[in-house]
């Protein structure tokens, strides 16, 4: 068991680069005082574990102390049910060699931390998931930076993040504030490469219309779990993404075979993961008689939680025959 003791005498190493604290529930302010102490860290990882309940107790002091002194960090994850104030997130403002932050805890968040955020140099991922929500529909405009940005689990999100250029990678996932006009916001995102819109309850066929002409990089859309992707708008609306080549529609209950049948025959996709959706065997049969398809057990979809499931593959094109060549060795 790891305790503030034990981080204590790893303090020692001073030469410590990366440092990975999985499961470890019984940490304090105190022992994040030892961690602070490894000045040479570049990584670092506190997750705790997902049946524990969370801390009541605050633990910005010590993400302050991180802040201050472990200047070399490129990475840092903090998984754990510690309050974190919105001081102490702007605080990481100081990492000035950050390029990925993951903060899945209940922190809070406001303009003046996600400005201080945004003038980190180098970060250009960033996952924030449960945290406490206070901010406001032009927050997430300072991080200009991002390529890869993951909001879970957000009631309301502004059109800030439609203004983040460079993002190739956009996870929403569970997103209850999925409204037309945020959709729209995403228009001006011509580098976006994959989109997850997994679990979002207001998504449905008619709102996905709006993104597809809007976004010509996309390759990849998640939209498992959503359960209002029933109506025949949803092929229209996928065949308006010029560039989409995987499409995950994996628990979606309410999927009918018409739909599926009419998605399978688009030319464009490739990989369609229709894993346990509304769709029964025969449905399955049916679809895969056209020809086009073969299923694929060992192919990731496109989701952002990288999950592997079921899939079906578009068929590949025979190969054309290679024309004879006759040489005269005389």
């Amino acid at each position: 068991m790891v305790t503030d003791e034990s981080l204590g005498e790893l303090a020692q190493l001073q030469k410590l680069s990366a440092l990975r604290m999985n499961g470890c529930d019984q940490i304090s302010v105190a022992g994040l005082a030892h961690v602070a102490s490894m000045r040479s860290l570049e990584k670092l990882k506190w997750r705790m574990p997902r049946d524990v309940p969370a801390m009541e107790h605050d633990m910005s002091e010590g993400i302050t102390g991180l802040s201050a002194n472990l200047g070399r960090l490129t990475h840092l994850q903090l998984s754990i049910g510690a309050k974190v104030a919105a001081e102490a997130v702007a605080s990481l403002a100081r990492l000035t060699c950050l390029q990925d932050l993951r903060l899945h805890c209940s922190c809070r968040m406001d303009d003046e931390s996600l400005q201080a955020l945004g003038g980190l140099p180098r970060l250009t991922r960033f996952t924030v998931h449960a945290f406490e929500r206070t901010l406001s529909t032009e927050s997430l405009q300072h991080l200009t930076r991002l390529q890869y940005l993951h909001m879970l689990d957000v009631d309301a999100l502004g059109e800030g993040v439609g203004k983040l250029h460079r993002l190739q990678v956009l996870n929403l996932t569970d997103c209850k504030g999925l409204t037309d006009v945020l959709l729209l916001s995403l228009s001006g995102l011509d580098q976006l490469e994959h989109l997850s819109l997994s679990s979002c309850p207001g998504l449905d066929g008619h709102k996905l219309c709006v993104l597809g002409p809007n976004l010509p990089a996309l390759r990849a859309l998640d939209l498992s779990f959503c359960n209002n992707l029933y109506s025949s708008a949803l092929p229209y609306a996928i065949s308006k993404f010029p560039a989409l080549t995987h499409l995950n529609l994996s628990l979606c209950r309410s999927l009918r075979e018409d739909v599926a049948l009419e998605l399978s025959g688009s030319e464009q996709l490739q990989v369609l993961n229709i894993s346990n959706s509304g769709l029964n065997h025969g449905s399955m049969s049916a679809l895969l008689d056209t020809g086009c398809w073969s299923t694929d057990d060992g192919l990731d979809g496109p989701s952002m939680s990288s999950q592997r499931c079921k899939v079906i593959q578009r068929r590949p094109e025979p190969d054309s025959l290679k024309p004879w060549s006759i040489t005269d060795r005389r």
